[in-house]
């Protein structure tokens, strides 16, 4: 992405909005790292990114089983927004902030490194037409970029339905010196491992299609 695009989409990101008022949203001032303060209470507590958390879903529930995680989401459609919100409004929910921003605009730009004990990234989009592979999000510099915000022992964390993405994600991944697999070979699982919820979509797509779900180390 060109210097002008990138700083013409920053603009969309800051437009205002009621929502973005709220103190568990976090709307970046800068193209450039968020400070630690700003997304966590505590540098020694469990640190998790969720990449598209949709309705919300998955990480509440993750928090109800470890309330003492702190939970970043990034999230871009504001009815999705709104709608987490009001369910932490609801349970007085402190740990779990928003970034309102499309995670493959300004990701490298604004997540610090060495932030993380695990991300998650749940049904990334499988863009199945050979012409659009370059819009899939797991690419071998995503990996790099992942690596830098991952703190030491860390963990990522995939679900997809599409049998050629995950193929080519395993591939990305087992080629990789940055990651080892947590899952044994071969290296995924077709049935959700019980410590990670059910997201709204996968409890959609798993009527047609068995989902993979994989699990790396960062090395």
């Amino acid at each position: 992405m060109n210097f002008e695009l990138q700083q013409k989409l920053f603009k969309i990101v800051q437009r205002p909005a009621k929502y973005k008022e709220h103190p568990c949203v976090i709307v970046p001032e800068k193209l450039e790292p968020l400070p630690y303060n700003r997304l966590f209470f505590s540098n020694n507590s469990f640190h998790i990114l969720e990449l598209g958390c949709g309705w919300g879903e998955f990480a509440l529930q993750w928090l109800e089983k470890y309330p003492q995680h702190e939970y970043i989401a990034m999230e871009v459609k504001g009815d999705r927004i709104k709608k987490i919100l009001k369910k932490i409004d609801k349970k007085n929910i402190q740990n779990l902030k928003i970034i309102p921003v499309n995670f493959q605009w300004f990701f490298k730009e604004i997540i610090p490194e060495n932030a993380f004990d695990l991300v998650i990234i749940n049904f990334p989009d499988p863009w199945p037409k050979r012409r659009h592979w370059k819009h899939r999000l797991i690419q071998e510099s995503f990996l790099e970029i992942l690596y830098k915000i991952i703190r030491n022992n860390g963990y990522v964390y995939i679900a997809t339905d599409y049998g050629p993405y995950a193929r080519k994600i395993l591939s990305i991944f087992r080629k990789s010196s940055l990651y080892r697999p947590a899952i044994p070979w071969p290296n995924y699982l077709r049935r959700r491992p019980l410590i990670f919820p059910e997201s709204k979509f996968e409890r959609i797509t798993s009527k047609y299609n068995k989902p993979y779900y994989m699990l790396w180390k960062k090395v």
